[in-house]
């Protein structure tokens, strides 16, 4: 079994403290948190999915080895991951190795100048599925569509280039 009381790790854009313990037999129950750090260098991707953004973030690694939970509550700016655009975002997202799923809770963000609330969760594995809610009020449908490009660009007929606000 690894301790880990009072740890720091050092990386090019940030620190992290670091506390907790793993063991084979118990899992992992790992803390960490940053002032600011980029993701995107540090971690560059989890699931096979590229992460991007910058600012603070705590980390909650949790679990078996077999079955490992991260849990991020973050607060970071140009926030992307899974193919979505998030923009600024500040909220938990959580990430489920054994079943390959992230999972978002009341996940506050804003793209340009549109807000946002998002809940649901995405398929990161062999799956592309996704379920996500997203709340907002008169914003320019264009910075929400950017948020979801990726996963709306064989629907050819949605519109796009909209003008006016949407709800």
């Amino acid at each position: 079994q690894v301790q880990i009381s009072d740890g720091k790790l050092e990386f090019e854009t940030g620190a992290v403290s670091v506390r907790g313990d793993a063991s084979s037999t118990n899992g992992y129950n790992l803390q960490g948190h940053s002032d600011k750090i980029n993701l995107g260098k540090e971690v560059g991707q989890i699931g096979g999915n590229q992460l991007l953004g910058e600012g603070s973030a705590d980390v909650h690694v949790h679990g078996p080895g077999n079955a490992v939970i991260i849990d991020f509550d973050v607060k970071q700016k140009d926030a992307k991951f899974a193919d979505f655009d998030f923009g600024e975002i500040d909220g938990r997202v959580t990430y489920d190795d054994k079943s390959s799923y992230i999972q978002i809770s009341n996940l506050k963000g804003k793209k340009n100048n549109s807000a946002y609330t998002a809940d649901g969760k995405v398929n990161v594995g062999d799956g592309n599925d996704l379920s996500i809610t997203a709340q907002f009020k008169e914003n320019d449908p264009n910075d929400l569509f950017l948020i979801f490009a990726k996963q709306l660009e064989k629907l050819t007929w949605l519109p796009r280039g909209m003008l006016g606000t949407v709800s």
